[in-house]
């Protein structure tokens, strides 16, 4: 019971973690999550601006409170930990139709740009279950504090890993990677050969 409790409380911080994420990039890239809406078509025009405002609002409020909560008020962590996995859920299934009628449409994750693959639809869905699970937990708090630290870097570390897989798993990484040009690679004269 406590590897099942302390794996849904790692999950629940890891999303709680990437909700944080997600509304820090959504601000710096306000206009990117807009334009996602925009070229997804699921929703009426008039309620994307606010459809927005009111996401990067419940990230940046649920993923706080789920840890702060959880280690210092563990008799009210209940309520985000149900917004979180509420949130996740619904995020899981909004992603899912986009996949299906609109698979070369943006995402909107994170202010990125890359369409959404099902990784993305499997995260959302795996962090809600994560976070259902540790609502019928005991929560941080009641945890040795051992148990608690271990929680929170497992939490982080799966926050790490799952931000990261679905860019991972299409080649979409942070910096372009190219192989190095036979001429200049290490080791070797730039100059063509018979050439001075």
């Amino acid at each position: 019971m406590v590897v099942v409790t302390t794996g849904a409380l790692a999950l629940a911080v890891a999303g709680a973690l990437l909700l944080v994420a997600a509304g820090i990039g959504h601000l710096r890239h306000a206009r990117a999550l807009r334009t996602a809406l925009r070229a997804q078509r699921l929703l009426p025009a008039r309620l994307q601006g606010s459809i927005a405002v009111a996401t990067i609002a419940a990230e940046l409020v649920i993923g706080p409170a789920v840890p702060i909560t959880s280690l210092t008020a563990p008799a009210v962590a209940g309520w985000p930990l149900a917004a979180q996995a509420a949130l996740f859920a619904a995020f899981a299934a909004y992603l899912s139709v986009v996949r299906l009628r609109r698979p070369a449409a943006p995402c909107g994750c994170f202010g990125g740009g890359e369409p959404v693959t099902w990784l993305a639809v499997a995260r959302a869905g795996l962090l809600a279950a994560g976070a259902a699970a540790a609502l019928a937990g005991p929560g941080l708090g009641a945890l040795p504090p051992p148990d608690r630290l271990v929680c929170l870097a497992a939490g982080s570390m799966l926050a790490a890993t799952l931000w990261l897989l679905p860019a991972l798993a299409t080649g979409h990484t942070a910096a372009p990677t190219t192989a190095p040009d036979r001429a200049t690679a290490p080791g070797r004269d730039a100059t063509p050969a018979g050439r001075s």
